[in-house]
């Protein structure tokens, strides 16, 4: 929070991540996915009477491992990846008024 800055006493940061395990089943099969997420991560420091801070924040991200095998005759083995994303990159610098 860049209005935080001008009473920052402290070099502080914060750091965020999701974890998820998702279950779903049929009639025929079970099937399990696990996702991992970072989140968010922000730095604050002081430095005598100017603060900044900067962070990084995921604005989008893909991530995918779909793996398919047909049962017929001849199996087809089908793999697809997926990896990316979009970030915001962030600075603010708060000058201590007199």
């Amino acid at each position: 929070n860049p209005a935080q800055l001008s009473s920052l006493k402290l070099t502080t940061f914060a750091l965020g991540g999701t974890y998820l395990t998702t279950k779903s089943s049929s009639e025929t099969d079970i099937e399990k996915s696990r996702r991992t997420n970072f989140d968010y991560l922000a730095v604050a420091i002081p430095t005598g009477k100017t603060a900044f801070s900067f962070g990084l924040i995921p604005y989008s991200s893909i991530g995918y491992k779909i793996q398919n095998i047909s049962t017929d005759a001849l199996p087809i083995y089908n793999t697809y990846n997926g990896v990316g994303g979009v970030n915001k990159v962030f600075l603010a610098i708060k000058k201590a008024t007199s």
